[in-house]
């Protein structure tokens, strides 16, 4: 199954670059090129992406009613089809309204194959397994997501439309990649046939419990996107300084989130999803004292430490508290509570800045709350490991 979690990890790579190599530079093509004004803009990214949060919990009740691989691959499909649709668009005078649909695409096709493949590696992996198989799988993904944006400014400085050939590309190499090597281990009679209700689901009190916490988590997680680079310019740094806070977020998932994620296996994983809270809160309080490039980095690299620690274990509990034939549709509401938690976060962090800018530690005191509060629902819940 080893061989399984690094094929994942691999196609993950290339949809996470082919995404950031191409669909950032769109907003510019849009703005600068276009002329369409980035409150549209904004508007297309912001619908298609609820949208697509949306459909986790379809894709997952899919991925129960069939099978994990055959919703993976339809999503792969629609990414082709996403970036295939930007090919065309951006060579054209097409209308803006016509980016919408790609746009709507990419969101489904990344909903659809990021629940699915979290699903099959919760339904064929011993539990304790999962958390390294998780981790393996997200050094991938920000892989791809460190090395794509420097590849798509040389490319967008050439051509635009080479920019999402390039993108489709990666999508067809992803699809044929996960068609080929990702096989079905279940016996087709003992496939999953139920169809039963979400209600179903949310009678799970405990679950649910566990998902107020993970949703003030990534209230929190939210938070490295919206408030952080605008706090870190108001103290005065830079784009360029700015920049390197990402990455150094993006490059210690790579270089430290299997050592990380193998030293806490030893530990349960309640308490290794109240540690990583933890961190989260001390590393973003730790932005009221910020002053200097230094002192930023500091932050990002505590809460860095909590977000390799706590993801990985937040797909795993899931898959722990689901029942078998219930793991899709489980893994499905988790997305839907993760993206929704990522598009709330920067409206609850700007009300926080306008309020406080000038009160850093109340801003960040009132921010990194959210983790605290996710640790006490996260110590009511019963189950973590599997037991009881």
């Amino acid at each position: 199954m080893k061989r399984d979690v690094f094929i994942l990890s691999f196609v993950r790579m290339l949809t996470a670059a082919g995404y950031v190599i191409s669909v950032p530079f769109l907003n510019i093509f849009l703005y600068n090129e276009r002329g369409i004004p980035m409150k549209i803009v904004g508007f297309y990214i912001t619908l298609a992406a609820l949208i697509g949060a949306i459909l986790r919990i379809y894709s997952g009740k899919l991925a129960d009613k069939f099978s994990s691989i055959f919703v993976m691959n339809i999503g792969l499909i629609s990414r082709i089809l996403a970036f295939t649709g930007f090919s065309i668009l951006v060579s054209f005078e097409s209308p803006v309204y016509l980016f919408f649909f790609a746009f709507a695409l990419n969101s489904i096709g990344f909903s659809f194959y990021g629940t699915a493949s979290d699903t099959y590696v919760g339904e064929f992996l011993p539990q304790k397994e999962r958390p390294k198989a998780y981790g393996i799988i997200r050094i991938g993904a920000n892989i791809g997501w460190a090395a794509g944006p420097a590849f798509g400014g040389f490319l967008a400085n050439m051509s635009y439309f080479l920019l999402f050939l390039i993108s489709t590309f990666l999508a067809i190499i992803a699809f044929l990649t996960n068609l080929i090597f990702i096989k079905d281990k279940k016996v087709k009679e003992t496939q999953k046939k139920n169809n039963f209700p979400l209600k179903d689901v949310l009678k799970d009190k405990n679950f649910l419990i566990f998902l107020s916490g993970s949703f003030m988590l990534f209230l929190v997680v939210g938070q490295l996107i919206s408030s952080v680079p605008v706090f870190a310019r108001h103290k005065g740094l830079d784009n360029l300084h700015v920049g390197y806070l990402f990455s150094v977020n993006g490059l210690m998932v790579v270089l430290f989130q299997y050592l990380i994620t193998n030293l806490f296996t030893r530990f349960s994983n309640k308490k290794g999803l109240i540690a990583g809270s933890l961190l989260y809160f001390i590393g973003y309080l730790s932005f009221a004292w910020a002053k200097s490039f230094p002192v930023f980095v500091l932050g990002v690299i505590i809460f860095t430490i909590g977000e390799i620690i706590t993801m990985p274990l937040v797909t795993t509990v899931t898959t722990i508290l689901a029942p078998e034939e219930k793991k899709g549709t489980y893994m499905g509401i988790l997305g839907f509570c993760q993206g929704l938690g990522w598009a709330i976060a920067p409206f609850i962090g700007g009300i926080f800045i306008d309020i406080f800018i000038k009160n850093p530690l109340f801003l960040w005191l009132a921010t990194s709350s959210f983790a605290i509060f996710g640790i006490l629902f996260y110590l009511k819940v019963k189950g973590m490991d599997g037991k009881g």
